[in-house]
Order: C-alpha cells, then structure tokens, then sequence
C-alpha cells in the first residue's frame, strides 16, 4: 500500500515532467532520462535567485492522466465484483498482486507519457485491487470474537 500511495501521488509531477520533456523535444527518453532531466531542473532553480514568481507549467493532461488512472480503477473494482465470485478471492489476489508486480517493473523502461499513462493504470488498479481484497480476506479470516 505504501509504493501504491507513493506512485499515486508521485504521477501528477511524472506527468508534467514527462510532457515538459517531450514538448522540448528532447527525444525519446527513458524514465531514468526524464528523472534527470527533472533533477537537473531542481538544481538549477536552486542555484538561481530566488524570485517571488513562480514558474508552473501545467497542462490538462496532467488532469486528464489522472482522471484515465481512476476511471481505469473504477472498471477494474466493477470487473474483479463478477470475478470474485466465480474464481475466488485468493485466485484474484494472486492475479492482482503478480499484475501489479510486473507492471512496476515495466514502469523503469517507459519511454513516452502514453506508455507511463497505461502501465500507471494497470499499476494502481491491480494493487488498489489487490489491497481491497486483502482487507477482505482479513476480516475473513479472523473471527468476530478476534477483532
């Protein structure tokens, strides 16, 4: 829950960076790229005079990323409700977890805002999914005179 929260609240400043770095046309970066490219950012603001000005560049795709992340929530909750049922919780735990594994990983070699935008999706849907379920399956597994 703490790397899904860290990523979630991480994924509007990605975005902004992300869509900075394209539109200087830098070239097609690597996550690692564009983190750089963000460091170096920070560094040389800090060396500036400091000004009472702020310089913020934000678009409505940074919004609207993020309104893609939690509507792509939305149908994985209403999708794994029918699942459940069928399969089994720990079937669907198992799944969730090993999706959203796989998917952190794969964030390390995104290259452009659309395939960050995608893997973010499948990210924090799996693991919002999968922390449901285990809080689920907690209460499950302890009785009433337990809690």
């Amino acid at each position: 829950m703490a790397r899904l929260n860290t990523i979630r609240l991480w994924l509007p400043q990605l975005f902004a960076t992300m869509v900075e770095y394209e539109q200087k046309k830098l070239g097609i970066g690597s996550m690692c790229a564009i983190l750089n490219y963000s460091l170096e950012k920070t560094k040389l603001i800090q060396k500036e005079k400091p000004t009472d000005e702020c310089d913020v560049h934000i678009t409505a795709d940074s919004y609207t990323n993020n309104i893609i992340v939690a509507g792509s929530s939305f149908c994985g909750y209403f999708i794994a409700t029918f699942t459940i049922n069928r399969v089994g919780s720990n079937n669907v735990l198992r799944v969730t977890l090993a999706i959203g594994f796989v998917s952190g990983i794969t964030l390390y070699w995104s290259y452009s805002s659309v395939m960050t935008l995608v893997i973010a999706c499948v990210f924090i849907t799996a693991l919002c999914i999968s922390s449901t379920i285990l809080i689920g399956v907690s209460v499950n597994l302890f009785p009433t005179s337990m809690r």
